[in-house]
């Protein structure tokens, strides 16, 4: 069972005493936020949590580092690569985020993506966005506040909620589509942010009728997936089109067609780079709907 440990973090002294009694392990991220391990690890399939003995002398005055919880009675902090220094650094390389929780248990993969988060986060918070002066971090790295007496502003974690859908013909098609991000030939779910007024199955209609030209209906809700890149959570939707006629937005999608579930099965089979990586819950979404 992972602990974010929730009322211990807001006690300061708490956190401090963990921090200095040198009792906790903890994970690594690189100045790109992607995962540090130890060069000779034969594989990153459980989460690359590194021992106290390897921290170096200078450690102590130079790194505070984020507070993520308790794991097996494990304290875990985060570490930025940059005050690890080059001895440690020489021992080990760093991984592509995205595709390091493919290979990670559940509980793995959701601790590493509050690192990823709390990390990406607390670069854009270092000063007051309401009048500009420093900030001090809270509850372990969970929380900044102003320092400036006068406005005391408390910051927390900005997550912004984003739609992903699997569009069907309601038979044994759907609707894919590859956008500027995604690696050539490989096709995806439609997907966007949520703007403000509208609720999330609004945002559904509008993402897909934007991008793809559908109408869609008859929405199901499917489950949702952490996204830290750099602080999304994904909220995934089965809908079906009301007409087949793909009109594609080509600011955001560059190709988008149908794909039948034969031709899409074979890919599967095949392990092909047309399909999203796994891991993903668009991958999530068309694999349920393939085994459905």
């Amino acid at each position: 069972m992972f602990d974010r440990l929730d009322k211990k973090r807001r006690d300061v002294g708490w956190v401090l005493a963990a921090r200095e009694s040198k009792a906790f392990r903890y994970l690594v991220l690189d100045s790109d936020s992607h995962l540090v391990y130890l060069r000779d690890a034969p594989d990153i399939s459980e989460l690359p949590l590194f021992s106290t003995d390897l921290l170096p002398s200078h450690f102590g005055n130079r790194a505070h580092g984020v507070l993520l919880g308790e794991r097996d009675g494990e304290v875990i902090f985060c570490f930025d690569s940059e005050v690890m220094g080059p001895e440690f650094m020489d021992m080990t390389e760093s991984v592509d985020s995205r595709l390091v929780t493919q290979n990670l248990s559940p509980m793995d993969s959701s601790i590493f993506l509050m690192a990823r988060a709390l990390t990406l986060w607390s670069v854009t918070v270092q000063f007051c966005g309401r009048c500009g002066s420093p900030t001090e971090k809270l509850a372990g790295g969970m929380s900044y506040r102003c320092e400036k007496p006068i406005c005391s502003t408390k910051h927390y974690p900005k997550i912004d909620p984003a739609v992903i859908m699997l569009v069907t013909d309601g038979g044994d098609q759907v609707a894919l589509g590859r956008g500027r991000r995604h690696p050539e030939g490989m096709f995806s779910c439609f997907a966007g942010f949520l703007e403000p007024g509208e609720s999330i199955e609004d945002a559904v209609v509008r993402e897909v009728n934007e991008e793809s030209g559908l109408h869609v209906e008859e929405l199901k809700y499917f489950s949702s997936q952490a996204w830290p890149y750099p602080s999304a959570v994904m909220i995934g939707f089965i809908a079906n089109a009301r007409k087949t006629e793909l009109v594609l937005d080509s600011d955001e999608i560059l190709e988008g067609r149908w794909f039948s579930r034969s031709e899409l099965e074979i890919a599967r089979e095949a392990g092909s780079r047309t399909l999203p990586r796994q891991g993903s819950l668009a991958r999530e979404l068309l694999d349920f709907w393939l085994d459905d």
